[in-house]
């Protein structure tokens, strides 16, 4: 069967899935030296857990955006949100199974189990990275993260209230009077149109 050379693509692109290599492993690609957004994927099918292939020598894919998240061009641009531990679908764009580039990311729920296979979730987390208010909570779905609560080692105050300034409030033209005391705050200083609804509100007291 006679190959099509007429398309960029050739006979097609090639999908792949893999999990994104701990951060440790590509320093180069994460450290922010890097040009675009690259980064280091086990891809499944091509490797497995019996093989000898190290995490720093495996895929190096780049990642492409959606046309809402911007290029950098004219200062329109979003950061990518990916991490280590990551499931991702990309396909290959050069042939023989080169250039590997990112399209999408799998969501990670509640439900996953991490193990100690090289294609296990792992733990987004770094020393870099390190957890929020939101704390460890790693997953995306329909079921919303839990908000933030009080820990029982939270400083919580002494339990004594804040009395009220009384000694401050005496000194106020008027005293502790309920009844309103036009200059209670003093002579202001204010343009003509403050001045005039300051005028204004006095008529009312």
């Amino acid at each position: 069967m006679e190959k099509n050379k007429k398309g960029f693509f050739g006979d097609g692109i090639e999908f792949w899935i893999g999990r994104i290599v701990p951060f440790k492993d590509q320093r180069e690609q994460v450290s922010g030296n890097s040009w675009g957004y690259r980064y280091k994927v086990r891809l499944l099918g091509d490797y497995s857990n019996n093989d000898t292939v190290e995490d720093k020598d495996v895929y190096t894919a780049q990642v492409l955006v959606p046309p809402t998240a911007g290029t950098g061009g004219a200062g329109r641009l979003e950061t990518v949100k990916l991490s280590q531990g990551d499931l991702v679908l990309g396909v290959f764009l050069g042939p023989d199974r080169t250039s590997p580039v990112i399209l999408h990311g799998f969501v990670r729920t509640n439900l996953v189990e991490k193990d100690n296979s090289k294609f296990s979730v792992i733990e987004a987390f770094t020393s870099e990275i390190i957890p929020g208010l939101m704390e460890k909570q790693e997953f995306s779905q329909t079921d919303l993260p839990n908000t933030p609560t009080l820990k029982p080692q939270a400083n919580k105050g002494g339990g004594k209230g804040r009395k009220s300034p009384l000694g401050g409030l005496a000194k106020l033209a008027g005293g502790l009077s309920n009844i309103p005391s036009v200059g209670a705050f003093g002579e202001l200083s204010a343009g003509s149109k403050a001045k005039t609804a300051i005028r204004v509100a006095k008529m009312f007291f």
